[in-house]
């Protein structure tokens, strides 16, 4: 019987890490869908219904800079169920691959705003790294997952997303 005690004491500290990142990230509807408005992305002020069951808020669409041929943009969303969110998701469209260096700056910016008001903690520089390069990956960070996707879309533009779970 001790011994199985003693496994058991063992086993639970090495379990906790792992239940704690599968909780992921949880935050109340009004708190996240302010995180980046006073960086300029703030959403309709509406955190509404749009399936049954799954609730979501967003900012427009922000264009780089005005007058940009490029058109690139930004947008930030967050997502989940009525009474708490549960995924923020910041996007960046390209249209073209020529030019996005100013693109991939500001999203690291918007990025680092929303891991720190997010997260309560800095972006690592490796994450930095990745938004940078446009280069997919997941990373564990202060009890939720960092996520970016890079996907294609018409012609040679792309949209590369960073997400928090």
């Amino acid at each position: 019987m001790r011994k199985l005690l003693l496994a058991s004491t063992v086993l639970v500290p090495l379990l906790t890490p792992a239940l704690s990142l599968a909780a992921g990230l949880v935050r109340a509807p009004d708190e996240a869908c302010a995180y980046l408005a006073e960086d300029g992305l703030g959403g309709t002020g509406d955190y509404r219904e749009y399936r049954p069951g799954k609730y979501y808020c967003w900012s427009l669409r922000k264009e780089i800079a005005a007058g940009d041929p490029q058109r690139q943009s930004v947008r930030y969303t967050a997502e989940g169920t009525e009474e708490a969110v549960s995924s923020l998701t910041l996007e960046l469209q390209v249209p073209s691959r020529s030019e996005v260096q100013r693109g991939h700056m500001l999203f690291l910016e918007y990025a680092r705003a929303l891991v720190t008001k997010a997260l309560a903690t800095e972006m690592p520089e490796e994450i930095g790294k990745a938004v940078l390069a446009a280069r997919p990956g997941r990373w564990p960070l202060a009890g939720a997952e960092v996520v970016i996707e890079k996907r294609q879309v018409k012609g040679e533009g792309y949209e590369l997303a960073l997400r928090i779970e």
